[in-house]
């Protein structure tokens, strides 16, 4: 339990000095996900945008771990992710 509370204190760190300094940042795996969370979260997106095949959402999962996880991604990248996937509530 501690250490999950430790992981995502870390995570949070990570994420605050992401939003606060802009710089693109490699996020792979877990710390994409909770990224993804926290983004899609914050500007409360919650349902799967109508209309996306699930081809269409393969997509852009893969586009987006490319540029996040072997490239370096921004909190831009990360938001056009959520307009894209998610619609607002």
């Amino acid at each position: 339990m501690a250490s999950l509370w430790l992981q995502r204190a870390c995570l949070l760190m990570a994420l605050s000095v992401l939003v606060a300094a802009e710089e693109p940042q490699t996020l792979c795996a877990g710390e994409l996900v909770d990224a993804i969370q926290f983004v899609c979260g914050l500007h409360r997106y919650s349902r799967t945008t109508p209309g996306l095949t699930r081809t269409d959402k393969n997509r852009l999962w893969n586009n987006l771990i490319e540029t996040c996880c072997y490239k370096q991604c921004s909190m831009e990248v990360l938001e056009q992710f959520c307009q894209t996937m998610y619609r607002r509530n």
